[in-house]
Protein backbone atom coordinates (compact mmCIF):
# COMPACT_ATOMS: atom_id res chain seq x y z
CA UNK A 1 0.00 0.00 0.00
CA UNK A 2 1.53 3.65 -1.15
CA UNK A 3 1.38 6.56 1.48
CA UNK A 4 -1.20 8.06 -0.65
CA UNK A 5 -3.60 5.23 -0.40
CA UNK A 6 -3.17 4.53 3.16
CA UNK A 7 -6.48 5.36 5.24
CA UNK A 8 -5.47 8.06 7.55
CA UNK A 9 -6.59 6.10 10.71
CA UNK A 10 -3.63 3.15 9.60
CA UNK A 11 0.23 3.77 11.20
CA UNK A 12 3.56 3.72 9.58
CA UNK A 13 5.96 0.89 11.58
CA UNK A 14 8.59 2.89 12.64
CA UNK A 15 12.02 0.90 14.34
CA UNK A 16 12.99 2.50 18.13
CA UNK A 17 16.30 1.88 19.70
CA UNK A 18 16.82 0.43 22.91
CA UNK A 19 15.70 4.03 24.53
CA UNK A 20 12.70 4.33 22.52
CA UNK A 21 13.49 7.28 20.68
CA UNK A 22 13.50 7.23 16.55
CA UNK A 23 17.12 6.32 15.10
CA UNK A 24 18.41 9.06 13.26
CA UNK A 25 18.05 8.82 9.46
CA UNK A 26 19.80 11.59 8.05
CA UNK A 27 22.57 13.66 9.47
CA UNK A 28 23.26 17.30 8.52
CA UNK A 29 26.58 18.75 7.61
CA UNK A 30 27.37 19.89 11.09
CA UNK A 31 26.55 16.72 12.51
CA UNK A 32 28.76 14.62 10.13
CA UNK A 33 31.40 16.97 10.30
CA UNK A 34 30.98 16.05 14.40
CA UNK A 35 30.71 12.13 13.22
CA UNK A 36 34.14 12.16 11.77
CA UNK A 37 36.05 14.94 13.69
CA UNK A 38 36.43 16.89 10.65
CA UNK A 39 35.27 20.54 9.87
CA UNK A 40 32.02 21.37 7.94
CA UNK A 41 33.87 22.73 5.41
CA UNK A 42 36.08 19.69 4.88
CA UNK A 43 32.68 17.64 4.90
CA UNK A 44 31.48 20.20 1.56
CA UNK A 45 34.65 18.90 0.39
CA UNK A 46 33.67 15.78 0.45
CA UNK A 47 30.14 16.38 -1.18
CA UNK A 48 32.16 17.97 -4.07
CA UNK A 49 34.75 15.77 -4.63
CA UNK A 50 31.78 12.86 -4.36
CA UNK A 51 33.27 10.66 -1.55
CA UNK A 52 29.91 11.31 0.62
CA UNK A 53 26.67 11.43 -1.70
CA UNK A 54 24.29 14.19 0.01
CA UNK A 55 20.56 13.80 -0.53
CA UNK A 56 17.76 17.13 0.12
CA UNK A 57 15.10 17.58 1.84
CA UNK A 58 13.18 20.65 0.70
CA UNK A 59 15.78 23.22 1.24
CA UNK A 60 18.05 21.32 3.62
CA UNK A 61 21.32 19.09 2.17
CA UNK A 62 21.10 15.87 4.28
CA UNK A 63 23.31 12.94 4.18
CA UNK A 64 21.56 9.65 5.25
CA UNK A 65 22.69 7.56 7.82
CA UNK A 66 23.25 4.35 5.18
CA UNK A 67 25.74 6.87 3.16
CA UNK A 68 27.65 7.92 6.50
CA UNK A 69 28.30 4.20 7.54
CA UNK A 70 28.85 3.79 3.74
CA UNK A 71 31.50 6.18 3.93
CA UNK A 72 32.91 4.84 7.36
CA UNK A 73 33.46 1.56 6.16
CA UNK A 74 35.39 3.09 3.13
CA UNK A 75 37.90 4.53 5.23
CA UNK A 76 38.15 1.50 7.72
CA UNK A 77 38.96 -0.39 4.40
CA UNK A 78 41.29 1.94 3.50
CA UNK A 79 43.24 1.92 6.74
CA UNK A 80 43.88 -1.93 6.01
Amino acid sequence: MTDASRAPSETIDIEFSQHDQLKKLTYSAEEVAELFGISRSAVFDLFRTGQIKRSKILTRTVVTADEVRRFYSSLAAEAQ
